[in-house]
């Protein structure tokens, strides 16, 4: 091919300009972040939290428990926030109003009962994620781009924007909108420069004068450690809370076009629901003796009372959480015509969930027949509030098939809540022993396990482990004193001749709960009662 030799742009002729502008290739300059400075309230803002989010991280990691310090600055944390971001907002929601009051009464929680607080905290984190999109963002979708919204606002928006805070510590906005440095920043740089400097020195001091060492002879080791470790930790909360925060405000709202000609084939999607809607169909003809049985308090023949509840079990609930997952990913994934999703794809969706509908009532059957027979167990109540759940899922993601604004996810974290609060606030250890208890001694259960009564950690149930001492059966009544002699060598500090008992943390405030106080006044008033030494579980 012979090759064509133009002549250099001169800029003379108009053809070679519009040739020039039409085909030359026009490179941008990078785009720079917008980074920006802090005012004065944000900087106040900044330091209280620094403040509550030291106070808070000594409460949880250096208290023997979290309890009343855990349950008030967490509080003092929420309202700080809200106190910064919900000035200038007057709309709510009532989600949002439900997603804080859930919240707080959790964080309350920590001083009230002795339940799970690893639970609790995980919770406290998504219940952040869900106020911010409530009453920040607003966002209207649910399903899918609901939880991808909800993930970005409890991870992203916590762990991705730290940079941004940070700049904001050190930079101020001035009235014309220009960003300038703090002198704040030089000092907490020389600060931090000089703390490991002063380590070194501080020790070396001690060590070569006797006045500068009764200055410091009250601190011990322990002490330094504990405020060296709440500084770093408080420190990294609060970057991350204070990230979170100033960056909110300059989100902006996402807004989600409705998928139309893009997706599956719904062919496709058809043909793997009807597959597997088949094989639901088989099943539910070879088992219906079994499960209207199952209903009906009927063992099949030849199985036990803990063959029957135990066989297929974990099974079932695996099954409602697969049937769950295809579900969303059948509507989510099939091509919509006109924004909407075939018919004959919601009807096998619909009867996925009303199969998985089925399964669960027949798991909780399961389930009441179990502890019928041989009591309660923190797997079987965890077991069927898990259940419960999957049940309010499931109706609400039936009903949103064919009613448009059903917010399924919404409602699930609702009852997530709800649930947890109610398993809070009962104290599942609790309610195990005041129903076995309580069974064992109508009769409605032939004997009591004592090991699981003594693998309760929760004080709460002292009162109705006192219920027997005088059993009738001398096992029992034996096993009852050791586990209150137990819970009391937990709470109390026991002197070898008996004559005197304090509690371990009687001066510590952090660490107080009703919930142990309650068990602490009882045990401290019959301790002569029920108390054999060396008795620790």
């Amino acid at each position: 091919m012979e090759e064509i030799h133009r002549p250099p742009y001169s800029g003379d002729l108009p053809e070679e300009r519009v040739f020039a502008e039409t085909f030359s290739p026009r490179i941008d300059p990078p785009v720079r972040k917008a980074f920006f400075g802090s005012d004065r309230n944000s900087i106040i803002f900044a330091l209280i939290l620094a403040c509550l989010s030291i106070l808070c991280v000594n409460s949880y990691v250096f208290a023997p428990q979290p309890g009343l310090g855990a349950s008030i600055f967490t509080v003092a944390i929420f309202f700080t926030l809200a106190a910064y971001l919900f000035k200038k907002r007057k709309a709510v929601t009532f989600y949002g109003v439900f997603c804080c009051a859930a919240y707080l009464v959790l964080a309350v929680s920590f001083s009230v009962t002795g339940s799970n607080g690893f639970l609790i905290v995980n919770l406290l984190f998504v219940l952040s994620g869900v106020i911010y999109m409530e009453f920040m963002q607003r966002q209207k979708s649910d399903g899918f781009r609901f939880i991808g919204g909800l993930c970005r606002a409890m991870f992203i928006l916590t762990f991705g924007r730290i940079h941004y805070g940070v700049y904001a510590l050190f930079h101020k906005e001035g009235s014309d909108g220009a960003v300038q440095k703090r002198k704040a920043g030089g000092v907490l740089i020389g600060a931090a420069i000089a703390f490991p400097f002063l380590i070194i020195i501080v020790p070396l001091l001690i060590s070569s004068d006797a006045a500068f060492e009764s200055l410091f002879s009250s601190i011990t080791a322990d002490t330094v450690r504990e405020i060296l470790v709440s500084l770093f930790l408080g420190a990294l909360v609060f970057i991350l809370l204070f990230s979170r925060a100033i960056c909110i405000p300059r989100e902006e709202q996402k807004t989600y076009e409705k998928m139309s000609g893009r997706g599956m084939e719904p062919v496709i999607i058809l043909t793997f629901l009807s597959m597997v809607s088949g094989i639901y169909v088989i099943y539910l003809f070879t088992q219906l003796a079994y499960f209207i049985n199952g209903f009906a308090g009927l063992l099949p023949e030849g199985y036990s009372v803990a063959e029957y509840a135990r066989r297929g079990f974990f099974e079932m609930s695996i099954i409602c959480a697969i049937n769950l997952l295809i579900v969303f990913l059948a509507n989510l994934l099939c091509r919509k015509t006109d924004g909407k999703t075939p018919r004959a794809v919601k009807i096998l969706s619909l009867f996925l969930c009303v199969f998985s509908l089925f399964l669960a009532a027949t798991v909780l059957s399961k389930i009441i027949l179990y502890i019928g027979s041989f009591g309660m167990t923190r797997l079987r109540i965890l077991t069927s509030l898990f259940t419960i759940l999957l049940v309010i899922i499931f109706i609400s993601v039936a009903i949103g098939l064919f009613r448009k604004n059903v917010p399924y996810v919404r409602i699930a974290l609702a009852a997530a809540a709800v649930l947890l609060l109610f398993a809070t606030y009962a104290d599942t250890d609790r309610l195990i022993a005041a129903y076995n208890i309580r069974a064992y001694q109508s009769g409605s259960l032939s004997s009591i396990d004592m090991v699981t009564i003594s693998e309760l950690d929760s004080h709460t149930v002292v009162p109705y482990v006192f219920d027997l001492l005088h059993d009738k059966n001398a096992d029992v009544s034996r096993a009852a004193k050791g586990i209150l002699s137990a819970h009391a060598e937990q709470i109390f500090k026991i002197s070898d001749d008996r004559s005197s008992i304090e509690k371990h943390w009687e001066s510590d405030w952090r660490a107080w709960n009703l919930a142990e106080q309650q068990a602490a006044d009882l045990l401290a008033n019959e301790f002569d009662k029920y108390y054999i030494a060396n008795t620790y579980r």
